[in-house]
């Protein structure tokens, strides 16, 4: 199978119970081959089991009665991810497209 997504910035984060152990999240930032002449760039969140992306399933996250909730932690981390790309020069290259 061809490589579609090439992430460029992305943080790992454990996932809670009733996950299986050794189960994360994978939070990127990178280029995606979305069938155009030039890659698009996007956010992900990508299924970790026993340190191997899952890339046909889609992330789920449990509802538990806890703070940090598995979707809180992602979500800040896919802000801190998108703000640190701000800061590179990967991502105003491609914001400049837009002008």
């Amino acid at each position: 199978m061809a490589k579609t997504f090439t992430p460029i910035i992305h943080k790992i984060i454990p996932a809670s119970p009733p996950h299986p152990d050794e189960t994360s999240y994978k939070i990127s930032i990178g280029y995606e081959d979305w069938g155009k002449p030039q890659p698009v760039l996007v956010t992900k969140i990508q299924m970790v089991y026993q340190g191997q992306v899952s890339g046909r399933r889609a992330p789920s996250f449990p509802v538990l009665d806890t703070s940090n909730s598995d979707f809180e932690l992602i979500v800040i981390t896919m802000k801190e991810i998108v703000d640190e790309a701000k800061k590179t020069i990967l991502f105003r290259l491609v914001g400049d497209d837009k002008k």
